[in-house]
């Protein structure tokens, strides 16, 4: 059975004997958990879990960023990545699907979550980084409003989980801005440092 969750301001981790919360740095290098590494909790430099190891709850967090939720349902592979423009322009998408394929699973049979982020709304984008993710994704990640062109990093992670052969059909894309909804998230943007993350998570 999968147990899985995004985070709120309210929400809490499921029971688990193994929980690995990871050492994230906006990158895109992904852990893979084995019987054998799963002592190592707090894996440094690390972005993505994957793992086949029932009973290893695989946590990030986030306050923005994109979390995404991956269940191969064939092979029972599961992952979670954090995907900032960073981890994203840096293909921490495209890392975790390579790692779950690693241990038998298929794009194919993978489905996929996009959770709850910054909107276009609330995040601006202009010059050098701007030019970044229209190279990398064309404009249909852009939105423009009276004030700015907005980034849609939630858009940016479906357009490449398609492109990595995951089934349109398999992503749940459900629209959130964590900036914009104060009453159930927590945002940088919006709140500066010294705040809470959501923590997400999955296990099987």
């Amino acid at each position: 059975m999968i147990t899985f969750g995004f985070g709120t301001k309210t929400s809490v981790l499921p029971s688990s004997s193994i929980i690995i919360y990871p050492q994230q740095s906006h990158g895109s290098r992904v852990h893979v958990v084995t019987q054998e590494n799963s002592s190592i909790h707090n894996p440094p430099d690390t972005d993505g879990l994957v793992t086949g190891v029932a009973g290893v709850a695989l946590t990030i967090a986030t306050a923005d960023c994109v979390p995404i939720i991956y269940h191969d349902t064939k092979a029972q592979i599961i992952g979670i990545s954090h995907s900032g423009w960073k981890g994203l322009h840096e293909n921490i998408i495209e890392n975790m699907i390579v790692a779950m394929e690693a241990l038998g699973g298929s794009a194919a049979c993978i489905d996929a979550i996009v959770g709850p982020a910054v909107g276009a709304c609330c995040y601006p984008i202009y010059g050098e980084r701007k030019e970044l993710f229209y190279k990398k994704f064309g404009s249909e990640v852009f939105d423009e409003y009276p004030k700015h062109t907005g980034l849609n990093l939630a858009k940016c992670a479906y357009l490449t989980l398609k492109h990595q052969g995951i089934l349109a059909s398999n992503i749940d894309h459900p629209v959130y801005c964590t900036s914009c909804q104060k009453d159930l998230f927590w945002s940088y943007r919006r709140d500066g440092t010294g705040f809470p993350h959501m923590v997400h998570f999955i296990k099987i």
